[in-house]
């Protein structure tokens, strides 16, 4: 007997630890009363593979070991006992990964990752392995668990039977893992805390070469009942990951989580549900931020099981990512993303995501102006509001569709030296959006202005024609948005409007046209077709023609920042003339007027 526990604390180190960058075995003491059981003391075993790296400690563990069965490779044993445990993993960084392993989680003292001189090369082939046969596993006090970004620090128990022969059977006939309190972070950031309840879990039989990494979750049974007090969603933004467009923050609540596994698949049943505050759910360049209620349930829809993640704020407010200025409060928004792929190796793979805005309130008209191309000259400078919509988008393909309708009252705006107000009806059509590379044919859009007047009459606008009740209809049978390119929107236009005071306006703003020349123009029940472009600081008309009664008005137009540069035609009962407007300066042609124009280069 003393000589067995000489060997346990002298020799049998070196015995077992031939590789230490394969597999090293360390205690600080043991010793044996009983040949087989063994009581040890700061129990550390580290094992490295080609795919992954691992370590588990222990304080203290006892178990009685079958000796014989160490002499044909199989280290079984029977009644463990441990306690004060924890378990690290990550996977195994491929050499050359460079900075990548600075973030290597989690950390395992004595192993780099990636490896600078790896087992394979060091050891060559491993030698014959040890079959690991572990029964009646049960663990006090497991204080870590850390598996990749995820780590829990806490309380916990482990009950578990074990089989494991590396890279040819891995089989967990029956496992539990219980928490009574402790808390959970995603690459150091706080995600719960206050968690308790219980994970039972199985593994099948199965050739550990023949699933890797992730794949091993298809042999997994399971049944996960937690309550925890969540201090950040973010960590379901991972179910969302094919939606790149799309992610979940922020939120402090409840959590309640009950979700059944058989073999890898989420079952029907399943579910997770948390009332949050200061949920935040970005779309695209969009923040939506409130508190809600988020659940996921997996019911039968059409006879299959189908996964859906819902979020349903109570107040919010929409704003743009990481700005402050509300352009949208409301009630009732709801987010639903659905989903038939419910494997844990692939989950979420395919989306249908649809965001619903009820009708909610525009606070300040003011925000849209950040909407318009930057030094235009045009300001928004007052005014309230609706807004409602609905859009469906899907991972398949990432395209979307929607409609958006807001209708905007006491709207005041700055043009240039006018100041000028109305009421503003918008329905903003998305025919077509491609969320990947942010392209949206907005075909079928339409713009309503009414009540629209000068609201002041300073020295340049002076000779204005009085435009108080004017109104227009603006359709947009083709329309291109290109979101981040230095020219974004490529639209036709359909126009029909009161009359055509508000060109007259724009032409005669630095230089005061003749009565004559104000008369012939002054045109009611216009209508026509356009063409814009509009970029930063850019507006482009290269083509536009109003039509009404016997006249006609055709229009080249570019403005950038406050200077226009264009050409107008105007023809009444015979009558012909031209204007040219360069910058400051308005120039009438009276003699050969159409040649004039036709002579104009397009802006």
């Amino acid at each position: 007997m003393v000589a067995e526990n000489v060997f346990v604390n002298t020799g049998l180190h070196a015995l077992l630890n031939l590789q230490p960058e394969r597999v090293q075995i360390t205690w600080s003491r043991a010793y044996m009363l009983v040949p087989g059981h063994v009581e040890v003391w700061d129990l550390g075993l580290r094992v490295q593979d080609e795919h992954t790296q691992w370590k588990i400690e222990a304080d203290h563990a006892a178990g009685t070991i079958d000796l014989p069965a160490l002499l044909e490779y199989r280290f079984s044993a029977r009644d463990l006992r441990g306690s004060g445990a924890s378990f690290r993993l990550r996977q195994r960084l491929e050499a050359g990964a460079g900075s990548a392993a600075a973030g290597a989680k989690p950390t395992i003292e004595g192993l780099e990752n990636p490896p600078s001189h790896s087992p394979e090369e060091a050891y060559g082939p491993p030698p014959r392995r040890f079959r690991i046969q572990l029964h009646d596993l049960l663990v006090e006090h497991v204080r870590e668990l850390w598996i990749e970004d995820y780590r829990y620090v806490g309380e916990a128990r482990l009950t578990a039977q074990l089989d494991l022969l590396d890279k040819e059977w891995l089989a967990v006939p029956a496992a539990t893992l219980e928490f009574t309190s402790g808390a959970v972070t995603l690459a150091d950031e706080p995600i719960a805390s206050d968690v308790v309840g219980q994970v039972d879990l199985a593994v099948k039989g199965l050739d550990p070469a023949d699933l890797r990494g992730a794949d091993l979750l298809s042999a997994v049974t399971a049944r996960v009942s937690l309550a925890a007090q969540v201090q950040d969603l973010r960590f379901l933004s991972f179910y969302l990951r094919k939606a790149a467009w799309l992610s979940l923050s922020g939120g402090e609540g409840p959590l309640e989580l009950d979700v059944l596994i058989d073999e890898g698949r989420v079952l029907e049943g399943s579910r997770i549900g948390v009332n949050a505050h200061g949920v935040v759910a970005r779309f695209l360049t969009y923040a939506v931020t409130g508190d809600a209620n988020v659940r996921v349930a997996v019911t039968p829809v059409d006879g299959a099981p189908e996964a859906q993640l819902s979020v349903e704020f109570f107040d919010f407010a929409i704003t743009r990512w990481r700005d402050e200025a509300a352009h949208v409060r409301g009630t009732g928004l709801r987010l639903e993303a659905r989903t038939r792929s419910l494997t844990l190796t692939d989950p979420f793979e395919t989306l249908a995501v649809k965001v619903e805005i009820p009708e909610s309130t525009i606070p300040d008209a003011r925000v849209y102006t950040s909407y318009l191309p930057r030094d235009l000259g045009f300001a928004f400078l007052a005014g309230t509001g609706t807004v409602r919509g609905e859009m469906h988008a899907s991972t398949d393909d990432n395209r979307a569709r929607g409609d958006l309708y807001l209708d905007a009252t006491g709207v005041k705006a700055q043009m240039g030296a006018m100041r000028l107000g109305g009421d503003v009806s918008l329905h903003a059509h998305l025919a077509e959006g491609q969320l990947d590379v942010g392209e949206y044919d907005i075909s079928g859009s339409r713009l309503d202005v009414r009540g629209a007047h000068v609201l002041d009459r300073s020295a340049t606008t002076l000779a204005a024609d009085d435009s108080r009740g004017w109104w227009a209809e603006v359709g947009l049978p083709s329309g291109h948005l290109a979101v981040g390119k230095p020219e974004f929107l490529d639209a036709k236009l359909t126009l029909r409007c009161r009359d055509s005071v508000p060109f007259v306006t724009i032409f005669s703003q630095a230089t005061p046209l003749p009565g004559w020349v104000r008369g012939l123009l002054h045109v009611p029940k216009l209508s026509g077709e356009a063409r814009i472009r509009l970029g930063d600081g850019l507006l482009v008309v290269p083509q536009l023609q109003l039509r009404g009664g016997a006249t006609l008005v055709d229009l080249k137009l570019r403005r950038r920042g406050l200077l226009f540069q264009g050409a107008l035609f105007a023809r009444h009962l015979g009558v012909s003339f031209g204007l040219d407007l360069d910058g400051s300066t308005t120039t009438l042609h009276l003699l050969g007027s159409r040649a004039w124009y036709e002579a104009q280069p397009a802006p």
